[in-house]
């Protein structure tokens, strides 16, 4: 039975906050007349009103649906209309202001151009009314359409008016307005703007029976500008409008997704008996900066316990199917098959990605591209050894087909639809990778390198390159030959001419990487996590986890974080898909990164510092202390210890000591002895649990 809820033919989303509830009752009313004969539903989003009186009760007396969200106080016309298509269910949507006046049936008659030619996104010219028709005027004297028509002034076209209309599918292959644009300006424009970078067309509307008017109001736009704060906002939305190239956005964090919004990215894994390997090529993917997406392992015949590994690692994303021993060629197109992302990230059973691999691809993807690639690693298994950092070449058909090494192929993003397109070769024990490269090649697709590595790449004995060399070099070869079967030598060589191309500046530190990224064996990292809402419960039992918490006079927390150091790759993922924000260090251990922020406060605050005592045994040490003075978090050594306790793993609690008046310094490593002899406390961090 299909639980599903039933899709309308249009969703119409409106954002609002504070402004005009008369204003925001005449629009619903005219939108609910302009969609006549259709099924649909008007969402009006309350964005952090701070007066909420009447606003619910006015939108849901005109028949629409009211929903409020609370926010920081910052208006973002991106994040409200994409709250709006979270809850939505139209095939096609409409995002607009609660400041528009449609004309009878107009918006019928978008829907039905929509349905009809899902590849265009329809746009209608504003028209300005004059002051006489505000809200008041328009409750006075009428919605008189023919003298709206004859005293509105048309709005310049270098925006996008006030409405855009798009399929569903559109809306969900862009991921809706990009959420980091905050108050006024270029939201829209943006929005449109990546509609036809996805491949489709932005059409404005002719059409004399369809009209859209702007009810006179003074200009937000213009209070907008006396603020410096929000002024700087509108700059910066001007700026991702005029930079950011890619056309997929949201990746990292979408807030307000639509409840049927795909899977982002499918990683795709194939295997066989490298139980020793894979667990740590998984966790490479859980730790990644993006966490939408699915793991489809595929293992080729494994006789091993590579099966007991892998599902040893409880994540749901993670889907893990067994075939007899078919061939690497077989398990991937098995993988594409499955696949639901609509992009494909190839990674390979022994090697680890870079923590921000997928976001790059994402960020580098620009329109036209079938995928995007990027640099690899080579390190040592044995001593974490950075060999070789290969930064690949910029991409061209020539250069695959007559040279290769562009890339390597487990640093790959590519289209699922093209990966279904153009399958691997099954007939090829080996080297069906560069195989799918040159068929991809002929066939015009187009790749772009993103400029950072993606792949640590572990060198071991194990590795096709070492034990299947032969078949791999000859595959090579036959491919490269069928390639050039029919040109002759002078124009094999003009068409290698140029391919010897620049080197490719790259954004990142090999050496680094391999700290930040590397084996847990080989890395040299630590994590300041700043928030713990939601922290792992399984981390909270860790040694090399420190919290401290800021309570206010009336024990509220204003203020909470963890430190974490020689942090693994598992407890990476764990924090992303959390979703907590932190701060990474790499290198050496440095007493700095336990202080935390700067951030001060008045009054009386109480501060819980918790840590293991230095013999790993299993008593967790809290010191609670005051400060009646402005103080910062750092300054510990002002401050007032008044209980020390122990918690013990099992939840119980041991009353140590209490001090009367007596100061304490912070010192590293926590030891609950010296807590008896000399009142000292760890203190890691200024934000708390």
């Amino acid at each position: 039975m299909n639980n599903e809820p039933e899709y309308c033919d249009v969703s119409v989303i409106l954002g609002f906050k504070d402004w005009g509830l008369e204003r925001l009752e005449l629009s619903l009313a005219s939108i609910h007349a302009a969609l006549q004969g259709l099924t649909f539903e008007v969402i009006v989003i309350d964005y952090g009103s701070e007066d909420l009186q009447g606003n619910q009760e006015t939108v849901e007396r005109t028949g629409s649906t009211y929903r409020f969200i609370e926010t920081d106080g910052i208006w973002s016309r991106s994040r409200a209309l994409n709250a709006g298509a979270e809850i939505s269910h139209g095939k096609v949507l409409i995002t607009t202001d609660a400041d528009m006046l449609f004309s009878p049936r107009s918006l019928t008659t978008v829907v039905q151009r929509i349905s009809t030619d899902e590849n265009q996104a329809l746009v209608l010219q504003c028209r300005d009314l004059p002051q006489k028709y505000g809200a008041d005027g328009v409750n006075k004297f009428g919605l008189n359409w023919e003298e709206f028509e004859s005293l509105s002034t048309f709005r310049p076209r270098w925006g996008m008016g006030g409405m855009i209309a798009v399929s569903r599918q559109a809306f969900l292959d862009v991921r809706g307005f990009d959420e980091r644009m905050e108050i006024y300006g270029g939201e829209d424009m943006d929005f449109a703007q990546r509609i036809q970078r996805s491949g489709r067309r932005i059409q404005w509307v002719e059409d004399p029976e369809v009209r859209m008017f702007h009810m006179w109001h003074p200009s937000s736009r213009e209070a907008t500008q006396k603020s410096a704060v929000e002024d700087a906002a509108v700059k910066r939305n001007s700026k991702i409008f005029q930079n950011d190239k890619s056309w997929i956005r949201n990746t990292v964090s979408w807030i307000h997704r639509p409840w049927d919004a795909p899977i982002l990215a499918t990683v795709v894994i194939s295997t066989k008996n490298r139980a020793e390997y894979v667990a740590e090529a998984i966790h490479s993917v859980l730790a990644q900066s993006v966490q939408d997406f699915e793991i489809l392992l595929i293992d080729d015949g494994s006789t091993d316990n590579t099966r007991e590994v892998v599902e040893s690692i409880q994540d749901p994303r993670i889907h893990y199917y067994y075939q007899e021993s078919s061939g690497l060629a077989v398990a991937r197109n098995k993988a594409t098959k499955l696949a639901k992302g609509r992009y494909i990230v190839i990674h390979d059973d022994d090697d680890l990605m870079t923590s921000n691999r997928i976001e790059m691809h994402f960020e580098a993807l620009q329109a036209g591209d079938h995928g995007t690639y990027g640099g690899w690693i080579d390190f040592d298994g044995e001593t974490g050894k950075v060999v070789l950092a290969n930064p690949g070449k910029e991409y061209s058909n020539n250069l695959v087909q007559f040279v290769g090494q562009a890339y390597v192929h487990a640093t790959l993003m590519l289209s699922t639809e093209l990966m279904r397109l153009v399958p691997y070769d099954e007939s090829l024990r080996s080297g069906s990778d560069y195989s799918l490269a040159v068929r991809m090649s002929r066939n015009g697709y187009r790749l772009r390198h993103m400029h950072t590595y993606a792949l640590l790449r572990r060198l071991h004995p194990k590795q096709v390159t070492h034990s299947d060399s032969s078949f791999q070099q000859s595959s090579w070869a036959f491919t490269k030959s069928v390639g050039m079967h029919n040109l002759s030598p002078s124009q094999v060589k003009f068409m290698k001419k140029g391919l010897d191309t620049a080197p490719i500046t790259m954004k990142s530190n090999p050496q680094v990487l391999m700290n930040l990224d590397g084996p847990d064996a080989f890395a040299n990292r630590h994590v300041i996590v700043n928030s713990t809402n939601n922290f792992p419960l399984e981390l909270m039992s860790d040694r090399n986890v420190s919290y401290t918490s800021i309570k206010d006079s009336l024990g509220r927390v204003v203020s909470e974080s963890a430190v974490i150091r020689d942090i693994s790759i598992r407890q990476l993922g764990r924090l992303r898909s959390a979703h907590l924000s932190f701060t990474t260090k790499v290198g050496e251990w440095k007493e700095e990164y336990s202080k935390g922020s700067q951030d001060t406060f008045e009054g009386v605050y109480s501060t819980i510092v918790r840590g293991w005592d230095a013999n790993s045994s299993s008593v967790c040490v809290s010191v609670i202390a005051e400060s009646t003075e402005k103080t910062t978090q750092n300054n510990l050594a002002s401050w007032t210890a008044v209980d020390v306790f122990t918690v013990n793993k099992n939840g119980t609690t041991s009353y140590i000591h209490q001090f009367e008046s007596k100061s304490f310094e912070a010192k590293e490593p926590l030891d609950i002895s010296e807590f008896t002899k000399y009142s000292s406390v760890t203190a890691l961090s200024s934000h708390p649990l």
